[in-house]
């Protein structure tokens, strides 16, 4: 399934650990849009998990059996903006960072902005981080749970800059894992 016109930029993943029914995907691409999707094993009852979800489900066949992908949402970066608003720039995403609780992730911008989205229905950013000079090339959010600066944001840029950001307070996130890859 394509979940974008343009090439992928960056991916990032997150799954509860209590909850291994599905893998959440987040995408970003050149095409101005974030995909976040659910990833669902071979065998596995969407109805079970949302009896009234009417996104459409596809099946992506690999070589040893059927998992279904299904599209969650789009977030689309043009809309963001409002008209009287010049855009004189792409806005495509370098990275993606999935916060260990699951419930905000965090892009790194060509326009110099680090923006935060909650994991709910809300498609609109949560926060806009306007510190960097250049195009912010990569975030990461600190997973250490013995660290002071749990939960952290970094994020840094090609004006050779690293920002730390200290983002909505963490609650009980011993029941979550999540990992990166970008390219």
């Amino acid at each position: 399934q394509r979940l974008h016109k343009d090439p992928l930029l960056c991916i990032n993943h997150a799954q509860k650990k209590k909850k291994k029914a599905s893998i959440r995907f987040i995408t970003g691409s050149t095409d101005n849009t974030l995909s976040v999707s659910d990833l669902y094993p071979p065998n596995f009852s969407s109805e079970s998990e949302t009896a009234t979800d009417t996104t459409a489900t596809t099946t992506t066949t690999t070589a040893e059996d059927k998992y279904k992908l299904k599209l969650v949402k789009t977030y689309d970066l043009i809309n963001e903006f409002s008209k009287s608003q010049a855009i004189t720039k792409l806005l495509g995403v370098n990275d993606i960072a999935v916060r260990c609780d699951c419930k905000i992730f965090a892009t790194a911008g060509w326009d110099k902005r680090v923006r935060i989205y909650g994991t709910s229905k809300n498609t609109k950013p949560l926060a806009v981080l306007k510190f960097h000079l250049d195009s912010v090339n990569c975030v990461d959010f600190n997973s250490n749970a013995k660290s002071d600066y749990y939960g952290v944001l970094a994020s840094g840029s090609s004006d050779r800059k690293i920002c730390f950001w200290n983002l909505y307070p963490l609650r009980d996130t011993s029941i979550f894992t999540s990992s990166s890859q970008s390219g």
